[in-house]
């Protein structure tokens, strides 16, 4: 039997860290390039940007923002051979990323 939890945890409010941890990456949407600006403006220079898109050329292709990385997501089922192929189409060098890896995908 599993015992019932009678406290709400999504409830209890955590303390902030202390002090704060830097940010040093943001998925941009690529529906909103225009934020690159002030997210640099406000968050640094040295910031990462990056898209994530589905594993096929098309998404990569019309995901790909100027100034941001392009990643790839995808599941279990699915080659990453493949995923990371098509990412390499788009972004030449850097790291091959799944950046939204869903494990109950097939």
């Amino acid at each position: 039997m599993i015992p019932i939890i009678e406290q709400n945890f999504l409830s209890t409010e955590l303390p902030p860290p202390s002090p704060p941890p830097p940010i040093n990456r943001v998925s941009l949407s690529s529906t909103f390039s225009s934020f690159q600006v002030q997210a640099r403006k406000h968050l640094g220079s040295d910031l990462v940007l990056y898209t994530t898109d589905g594993n096929s050329q098309q998404l990569l292709r019309c995901g790909k923002t100027a100034g941001a990385y392009a990643t790839v997501d995808f599941g279990p089922g699915v080659d990453a051979e493949k995923a990371f192929h098509l990412q390499r189409l788009v972004e030449p060098r850097g790291p091959l990323v799944n950046s939204e890896y869903y494990p109950g995908n097939c």
